[in-house]
């Protein structure tokens, strides 16, 4: 497997969506957009419209899933 399938299958297939996200590490969206460093008018349009998401900000999803994620 290469560098960009890895990722790709990694960070796009393999990540829940943000809704799924949240709720699985119970947070509120103030406390999740917090932990991701970023608005909660960001996080809603990654959830609500599927805007797109820097590989950055889906390697953070992926830390923060893994870690509090239940």
């Amino acid at each position: 497997m290469n560098t960009d399938d890895y990722i790709f299958k990694h960070y796009w297939l393999e990540l829940p969506n943000i809704r799924d996200i949240k709720d699985a590490c119970r947070f509120d969206w103030d406390e999740f957009a917090l932990k991701m460093g970023c608005s909660v008018m960001t996080l809603w349009r990654w959830d609500q419209y599927g805007a797109h998401i820097p590989l950055e900000k889906r390697i953070k999803l992926k830390e923060i899933y893994q870690r509090y994620g239940r």
